[in-house]
């Protein structure tokens, strides 16, 4: 996102995202009548997402050469009117590059993500910890929570004021939202992550990140440029987070903070192949929000994300045992995938509690 505020229209995007990712992204944006660029490559040109998408533009054949200056030749060539990256640190992102930031804003495109100011800012650790203790949030130590639980808050920023949308709890394969903090710690934690990241001018998506503590107290760890990885979770007044980053780009104000009552519980999962191998079927649950990150016929790498499931519940134990319902209930054929260890996980703990 470019640092001066401009109104514009926002008709077209292209996604700089691979897999499941960029699947959920393309969903989530046509759905809401924003039309999107997918790009591929060779290994992934059959991917699902990429029929959803108003546009597909193949990468170049070697990775040194998907720089964003191709990105916005593409963009150009597609008729887009903004760039998404990715979310944030997840495969591929270019939501923490100032350069790529640069880049694209001299191209006269969008960029839907905090721009290259704000990025050099957050960019320095101690500093931006600072900037956290002075909004009040007890800060991470070099030698504090090495393993401990993460907690996210999505955020939101116009450039002066920010707003913290909604709060998770993050594990390496799910996401549970909101984190199963006490009404008072997440007051606090909202708050001072808001005034955090308007310190540092946060125009568009970001993510403030916090470890748990041996005494369960968060403290402020970085904050990150773009969107969480579980934006899918996160619906700002009826709409998708990534679509409402997308409105604040086009130039509208960031919307007041959501009431705190919490009605519904959502947890994601995502179930990953564990061997290499070609993906025969995937068999999806009903009543289940999935999004396919491979499609049947595809060539698949160990670790990739054949599918992410969303399910919402009243409380946490509830949405636990209805994700590993979904898990379970889920059919994928030709690669082994850690679905059992997936059930095997949510049934042990129900993941985010305190």
């Amino acid at each position: 996102m470019t640092e001066e505020r401009v109104q514009r229209t926002i008709r077209r995007v292209l996604v700089a995202a691979r897999g499941e990712p960029a699947a959920t992204l393309v969903e989530l944006l046509e759905g809401h009548g924003i039309e999107t660029v997918a790009v591929f490559d060779a290994r992934d040109a059959e991917a699902p997402h990429l029929d959803t998408a108003s546009w597909a533009a193949p990468l170049p054949e070697h990775p040194a050469e998907r720089h964003a200056a191709v990105l916005c030749d593409q963009a150009l060539d597609a008729g887009a009117d903004a760039i998404l990256p990715g979310p944030a640190e997840s495969e591929g992102s270019l939501a923490a590059d100032t350069d790529a930031a640069r880049t694209v804003g001299a191209c006269g495109l969008a960029w839907i993500a905090p721009g290259p100011t704000w990025t050099e800012r957050v960019a320095d650790l101690p500093a931006a910890r600072d900037a956290a203790s002075t909004a009040g949030l007890p800060i991470l130590h070099d030698a504090t929570g090495a393993d401990a639980d993460t907690l996210e808050l999505a955020l939101l920023g116009d450039g002066s004021h920010a707003v913290a949308w909604a709060d998770a709890r993050v594990g390496s394969a799910w996401t549970i939202s909101p984190a199963g903090l006490d009404a008072h710690v997440r007051a606090t934690l909202r708050t001072g992550a808001a005034a955090w990241a308007a310190h540092a001018g946060l125009a568009g998506p970001a993510v403030a990140r916090f470890r748990v503590d041996a005494h369960g107290v968060p403290r402020a760890d970085r904050l990150v440029p773009g969107l969480p990885r579980w934006h899918a979770l996160v619906v700002v007044e009826d709409l998708p987070l990534a679509l409402a980053a997308v409105h604040i780009l086009a130039g509208r104000d960031v919307p007041s903070p959501p009431d705190d009552r919490v009605e519904r519980h959502a947890l994601e999962v995502r179930v990953r192949a564990v061997e290499a191998g070609l993906l025969e079927d995937v068999e999806l649950p009903d009543g289940v929000r999935a999004t396919l990150g491979c499609a049947p016929g595809q060539e698949v790498t160990p670790g990739e994300v054949l599918c992410a499931l969303r399910v919402e519940a009243s409380d946490h134990d509830a949405v636990r045992r209805a994700a590993r319902d979904a898990v379970a209930r889920t059919g994928i054929h030709g690669v082994p995938t850690d679905a059992e260890a997936l059930c095997a996980a949510l049934a042990a703990r129900a993941p985010g509690l305190c």
